[in-house]
C-alpha cells in the first residue's frame, strides 16, 4: 500500500483497494495479524504521531503504527475472541481511547492500559452489538454501546 488505499476485512483476510485493484495482502498472520479473518478495522491519525490501524480479528486484535505490529489476544484484557467492532474516542484530555466489543464484554484501551466492561461488573449485556461515540469538544465522548440485554451510556468517567 503505497497511498490512500482502502482496506477491506474478510474471512478469507485483508484485502487492499488501490489505483481500480483489488489484492489479497497474503497470508494476514505473517504479516502481523492474529487470525486469517478480519472482523473489523479502525484508523486512528493523532497530530505528530504515525496512524494506527487496529483490527478486530477472531483472535483477539493487532494494532499497526508505522511498521511495528503490537498484537492484543484474547484474555484478562480482552473479554472475548472475536472483535466485530472497534471505535475510537478521546477523553477529557484529548487522548486517544480505543473501544473493543466482543462476544463477552466491552474492553477500553486508555493510556495503554486495558480495562473490561462485563455482566459481572454491571453491564447490562455480555455480547456487544453496537458501539457509536459522540464527541463533544473539550468534554471528551459518550459512548452508546448496545447489547443483547440492553443500552448503556458512558459519559467521561460514568456508566449509566
Amino acid at each position: 500500500m503505497r497511498g490512500r488505499a482502502i482496506l477491506v476485512g474478510t474471512e478469507l483476510g485483508l484485502y487492499s483497494y488501490e489505483a481500480g485493484q483489488w489484492t489479497l495482502l497474503g497470508n494476514a498472520k505473517a504479516f502481523g495479524l492474529t487470525s486469517q479473518m478480519v472482523a473489523s478495522i479502525l484508523i486512528v491519525e493523532e497530530p505528530g504521531r504515525p496512524y494506527q490501524i487496529w483490527f478486530g480479528t477472531e483472535q483477539g486484535i493487532a494494532m499497526l503504527q508505522g511498521n511495528t505490529w503490537t498484537p492484543h489476544p484474547p484474555g484478562p484484557n480482552l473479554p472475548g475472541n472475536v472483535v466485530p467492532r472497534l471505535q475510537a474516542t478521546r477523553n477529557p484530555a484529548g487522548e486517544t481511547v480505543i473501544w473493543a466489543a466482543t462476544e463477552g464484554g466491552l474492553a477500553r484501551f486508555e493510556r495503554g492500559k486495558w480495562s473490561t466492561f462485563s455482566v459481572a461488573s454491571g453491564f447490562p449485556g455480555k455480547i456487544i452489538r453496537s458501539l457509536l461515540a459522540v464527541q463533544t469538544p473539550g468534554a471528551g465522548a459518550t459512548l452508546w454501546v448496545g447489547t443483547f440485554g440492553g443500552l448503556a451510556r458512558y459519559a467521561p468517567g460514568l456508566w449509566s
